[in-house]
């Protein structure tokens, strides 16, 4: 793993517990991943996901998806 994927894998690492965990992990994803949005599910066999956060970067401007 080079330093900066390890540097943005930190930054997750230290959001798990926040408040603001969603919007601190995507943040900090941002130097490895571009990526505008995301979700966390706990997925189960036989049961409903549970959304546990979700975030996304402002400067991505309005979500497209319907």
């Amino acid at each position: 793993m080079d330093a900066a994927t390890a540097g943005c894998l930190g930054g997750v690492i230290d959001a798990i517990g926040r408040v603001d965990f969603a919007d601190r992990a995507l943040g900090a994803l941002q130097g490895a991943v571009q990526a505008a949005s995301w979700s966390v599910y706990t997925l189960a066999p036989g049961r409903v996901p549970v959304l546990h956060g979700s975030a996304t970067r402002r400067e991505a401007g309005p979500d497209r998806t319907t």
